[in-house]
């Protein structure tokens, strides 16, 4: 019995241990096929995808439809516009305070500022424009006071600037400048300044420099500088200058300077200068010099120590030399030391030695010399030639 037993229990364990071998070889032929087979290329992985941009957050639209720029800060303790306003308050009929302005405003009343403003932060102020220290407004009409003072357009009123102030177009009223004012386009009224003023247009009125004052355009008025005054245009008024004073057109009037005076085309009036004058053009009127005067035309009554033109007509005295160009002509007196007149004389030349290229009146000197005379043409003391 037990026998039988036995023989049943081997041939169990047979089986199993078969059935186990069996089991391992499948796996590893497999394996060893799969290795033996060529394997096709691996895709490329594909590139990680960029995270999407944040949205920007949305503008306000203005009324327009367009946006807005942020807004100013600002404090308003007003009604109605009406009140005190702190920062950048965009209307105040009162008080406004602010430190620098950043955002165009307007202001019927006191507007307060520490400095000038940003760019496109100026505004319009009906009243009084307080810089302490500095202070700009776009438009000024009223009052403006600061150590600097400036405006983007216009100043209309009484402007007063420690230092200095300017506009880039019109400064028109009473302007009070420590050192220098000035206006893009017109200067106008009463301007006073310690070293000069000046505009790129013109200027009208009452204008005092220390130093200088000038204009592209015209200065019309009373002008005085300490050192000199000019125009680009002309000069018209009572000009007086330490050194200078010059036009690029015509200067008319009273005009007196220590050093020299000029125009590029007319000088007419009332001119004396410590040294000397002249025009491109004419100079008529009463004209005084110290050392020499010339023109290309005389006109009126010259005293300088040499005097010189091309044509001159009127009374000359020039101590030390009085000279006509050739082919001009002199009608009237001239007396001085030398009246070379390489011209037409017609009148009466007093002097040491007189000279005459065409000579139709009479000479009075030492010797005189005439190219047109029928007789002698040196003559002592006295030579006379009528036609």
């Amino acid at each position: 019995m037990h026998r039988p037993l036995l023989q049943a229990s081997c041939a169990l364990a047979v089986l199993l241990t078969s059935v186990v071998a069996g089991a391992q070889v499948a796996p590893d032929a497999s394996a060893a096929s799969a290795a033996s087979a060529p394997s096709p290329a691996a895709p490329p992985a594909p590139a990680p995808a960029p995270a999407p941009a944040a949205a920007p957050a949305p503008t306000p639209a203005g009324p327009s439809g367009a946006p807005d720029a942020p807004r100013a800060w600002s404090l308003d303790l007003t009604i109605d516009n009406v009140g005190i306003g702190i920062g950048n308050s965009r209307r105040v009929d009162g008080l406004r305070l602010n430190v620098t302005d950043a955002a165009p405003f307007v202001v019927n009343g006191v507007n307060l500022t520490l400095w000038t403003p940003e760019e496109h932060g100026g505004g319009r102020v009906n009243g009084l424009a307080l810089g302490v220290p500095l202070t700009g407004v776009r438009d000024l009409a009223g009052v403006g006071v600061g150590i600097g003072l400036g405006a983007e357009d216009s100043m209309t009123g009484l402007a007063v600037g420690v230092i200095g102030l300017g506009a880039g177009k019109d400064v028109t009223g009473l302007t009070l400048a420590g050192l220098g004012a000035g206006a893009g386009h017109d200067l106008s009224g009463v301007t006073l300044a310690g070293i000069g003023g000046g505009a790129g247009g013109s200027v009208y009125g009452l204008s005092v420099g220390g130093l200088g004052f000038g204009a592209g355009g015209d200065v019309v008025g009373l002008t005085v500088a300490g050192l000199g005054a000019g125009a680009g245009g002309s000069m018209r008024g009572i000009n007086i200058a330490g050194l200078g004073l010059g036009a690029g057109h015509d200067l008319d009037g009273i005009s007196l300077a220590l050093g020299a005076l000029g125009a590029g085309q007319h000088v007419r009036g009332l001119m004396i200068a410590g040294l000397g004058m002249g025009s491109g053009g004419s100079l008529a009127g009463v004209g005084i010099a110290g050392l020499g005067l010339g023109a290309a035309e005389l006109d009126g009554v010259d005293v300088a120590l040499a005097v010189g033109a091309k044509d001159a007509r009127g009374v000359f005295i020039a101590p030390a030399w009085f000279e006509i160009v050739p082919g001009g002509s002199v009608e009237g007196v001239s007396v001085s030391a030398v009246n070379r007149i390489r011209g037409e004389q017609r009148g009466l030349a007093i002097g040491v030695v007189n000279y005459a290229h065409s000579l139709h009146g009479v000479q009075i000197g030492l010797l005189n010399w005439a190219d047109n005379s029928s007789l002698l043409k040196l003559m002592p003391l006295v030579n006379v030639h009528v036609d």
